[in-house]
């Protein structure tokens, strides 16, 4: 007669099991959660801050404004009176219409000069001149201006006795649609004295020596 033993309880590794249809899809999810989730994040962070900085872009110059449009005007150093032997003047006068960075730019209006008496007391009255170029007209504009000083150049011939002791100039542009530009400067006068002094000077500088 055979007897059947009783092993007891088994000590051993037990088998590994396959984890049940609902524990799968548990875990599935799980794992999607901790990877997919924070890439998302990630996008949706970086499509933030790209929006963010290109709303922040400076904004481009207001339509029909420009930084290169007249902004101030000056009467250039080189202006001056010029009284010659004959006893005629002739005031030359240079005028610079500056852009918002100071370069001179061309410009559009009337142009209208005076010359008086500096500081315009006493006989300022009595010595006053005035004269006018219209910068209007593309020609008459173009003709005005000179492209090696890149100034408006407005002279006017009158007698050397209608000059006055202490001459100055002012300046100002009328133009059309936008505020009036003016300038005022003191002016030099040349006389034929002057002009012989310095031809005596040029003529008294010794030549350069030639070479042997």
């Amino acid at each position: 007669m055979i007897r059947r033993l009783d092993r007891g309880p088994s000590f051993g590794p037990a088998p590994a099991k396959t984890p049940a249809k609902s524990s799968l899809l548990t875990w599935m999810n799980a794992r999607l959660r901790t990877t997919v989730a924070p890439a998302v994040m990630a996008a949706a962070v970086l499509s933030g801050s790209v929006a963010c900085s290109s709303s922040s872009r400076p904004a481009g110059p207001t339509p029909g404004t420009s930084r290169y449009q007249p902004r101030t005007m000056e009467i250039h150093p080189l202006s001056h009176v010029h009284i010659r032997p004959d006893g005629s003047a002739v005031v030359e006068v240079a005028v610079s219409v500056l852009d918002v960075d100071g370069l001179p730019v061309r410009a559009e209006g009337v142009l209208k000069m005076e010359l008086h008496q500096r500081g315009r007391f006493g006989d300022a009255i009595m010595e006053r001149r005035t004269w006018q170029r219209d910068l209007r007209d593309p020609a008459d504009n173009l003709r005005a201006f000179d492209p090696t000083t890149r100034t408006y150049r407005v002279p006017l011939g009158l007698a050397a006795e209608d000059v006055p002791r202490s001459p100055a100039i002012t300046a100002t542009l009328v133009r059309p649609a936008a505020a009036a530009l003016s300038a005022e400067r003191s002016l030099e006068v040349l006389e034929p004295a002057d002009e012989a002094v310095d031809a005596a000077e040029s003529d008294a500088i010794p030549p350069a020596d030639s070479p042997d």
